[in-house]
C-alpha cells in the first residue's frame, strides 16, 4: 500500500526563478517534509526545489494578461492526478502508446514531477494595500500605476510617469465633451490621422 505522504496535491510555494520564454519556473516548496525514523520522531528536512514548473498565466481566446513575476513571489503549486508530459511538452491531448504499451508517465498519481504554480496568492504580511472593495483596479504595489474600472461606470488611468498611446489610428468620442489638462506637454503619436470628436473639445494647459 502507498503511503499518504507518496501523494501530493497542492503546497504553498515561492518563486526562485522565473523563465518568461517557456512560462515556466524553479519553485521552492515553503514546508519541510516531516518523518520518523528509528532514532527520531518528528524529524524535519528541507525540500528541494522543483525545476521546470508551469506557471498560470489568465489567458484565453488568443489574448492574455501578464504580469512580472519576480523572485520571491508567493504562489500555490498544484498536482496534477495523472502525468502530463504529453499535454506540457507537446500540447497534445493524449499521451499516447509506445511499443504497444501506454506512455510511462500516465501511471504517475499526484506526483512531485507534476506540479503546477498559481502565482499571486499572498501571504498576510504582503496583501495588497488599499485594495479597492468597490472598483476592479490594474494596479502596482504602491498604486502609483493604476488602471481603475469603477463602480459609477468612469475609467481612471492614473500614473506618477506618463501614459503613452502608440496606434494607426486615433478615435475619441465622448457625448459630453472631452477636457485635456496638463501641466506639462501633451503629446500624441500616430502615423495615420488623430480624430477627436465630441459636442465640446476643451483643451487647457
Amino acid at each position: 500500500m502507498q503511503d499518504f505522504d507518496d501523494y501530493f496535491f497542492n503546497m504553498p510555494g515561492r518563486v526562485v526563478e522565473f523563465f518568461p520564454e517557456t512560462q515556466t519556473a524553479t519553485i521552492r516548496i515553503c514546508v519541510e517534509r516531516i518523518y520518523s525514523t528509528a532514532d527520531e520522531a518528528g524529524a524535519q528536512k528541507v525540500r528541494g526545489l522543483l525545476e521546470g514548473v508551469p506557471v498560470h498565466v489568465l489567458s484565453g481566446g488568443g489574448w492574455s494578461l501578464t504580469m512580472p513575476i519576480a523572485v520571491g513571489d508567493t504562489c500555490i503549486i498544484f498536482f496534477s492526478q495523472v502525468g502530463y508530459d504529453h499535454w506540457l511538452f507537446n500540447d497534445a491531448d493524449d499521451a499516447g502508446t509506445h511499443g504497444g504499451q501506454p506512455m510511462y508517465w500516465t501511471s504517475r498519481r499526484f506526483d512531485i514531477q507534476d506540479g503546477y504554480a498559481l502565482v499571486g496568492l499572498n501571504t498576510i504580511p504582503r496583501a495588497i494595500q488599499n485594495y479597492s472593495v468597490e472598483n476592479a483596479q490594474w494596479r502596482n504595489t504602491d498604486s502609483t500605476q493604476v488602471i481603475s474600472l469603477n463602480a459609477d461606470g468612469s475609467i481612471v488611468i492614473s500614473s506618477d510617469t506618463k501614459v503613452i498611446v502608440n496606434t494607426v489610428n486615433a478615435e475619441v468620442n465622448a457625448q459630453e465633451g472631452i477636457k485635456l489638462l496638463s501641466g506639462g506637454n501633451i503629446d500624441i503619436s500616430a502615423v495615420g490621422a488623430v480624430n477627436i470628436l465630441g459636442a465640446s473639445v476643451n483643451i487647457a494647459p
